[in-house]
């Protein structure tokens, strides 16, 4: 993962969070898409700690559950 690739992530989130203020059910939808997508991101990149990869797993299946799409390989 490059440093442009991970600062795209960021500011996805950044904006997915904003969305959340607005209570609309689309729009969290789209912050739970956003944060999910860069979990896998952040898995993928091998730069974690083994307890906080645990944890970001964790999260990251919960969002993949929630939004009802498959997993990709961390």
């Amino acid at each position: 993962m490059t440093i442009n690739e991970m600062m795209d992530a960021i500011d996805g989130m950044r904006e997915a969070l904003d969305k959340i203020d607005t209570c609309d059910d689309a729009a969290t939808k789209f912050a739970l898409a956003h944060s999910v997508k860069m979990l896998g991101l952040i898995l993928r990149s091998g730069d974690l700690h083994a307890c906080r990869r645990r944890g970001a797993r964790s999260v990251y299946r919960m969002g993949c559950a929630a939004l009802g799409i498959e997993e990709e390989a961390a």
